[in-house]
């Protein structure tokens, strides 16, 4: 059973883990979104110099840099509320998991204890 018991700990801690780099690598990517829209000017004018600059599309393509931009420069002065909600119902989910997977661990290898008392009532 400790094989068992100590590979549902070890998936738990593997994808606490794996929350942990989403959310670095989000918020990097965030970071880096509130620039974007620099980016675009940067790319339109590059465009104008190669004559393939059309207007109405970078209007378009600048009106959603900057809506993005804003959106992640008020994600970050407001310490990434949104990433960190996403992030603990993740892990809630994961302990959820983590309290189930023990269960069924340690019934499969303690099944006499569905016979005791209140326990042999129960459907599984």
């Amino acid at each position: 059973m400790s094989d068992q018991l100590h590979k549902v700990f070890e998936n738990f801690r593997a994808y606490r883990e794996e929350i942990s780099k989403v959310l670095i690598l989000s918020r990097m990517g965030v970071g880096r979104l509130s620039r974007e829209d620099k980016f675009v000017d940067a790319l339109a004018n590059w465009k104008r110099t190669a004559g393939k600059f059309n207007a109405e599309q970078h209007e378009k393509e600048i009106g959603f840099a900057r809506e993005i931009a804003e959106f992640s420069t008020r994600e970050m002065q407001r310490g990434f509320p949104i990433l960190h909600m996403h992030a603990v119902v993740a892990l809630w989910t994961s302990i959820e998991t983590l309290a189930k997977d023990f269960m069924a661990c340690w019934l499969r290898h303690n099944p006499d204890i569905l016979k005791r008392g209140q326990l042999k009532k129960l459907k599984i």
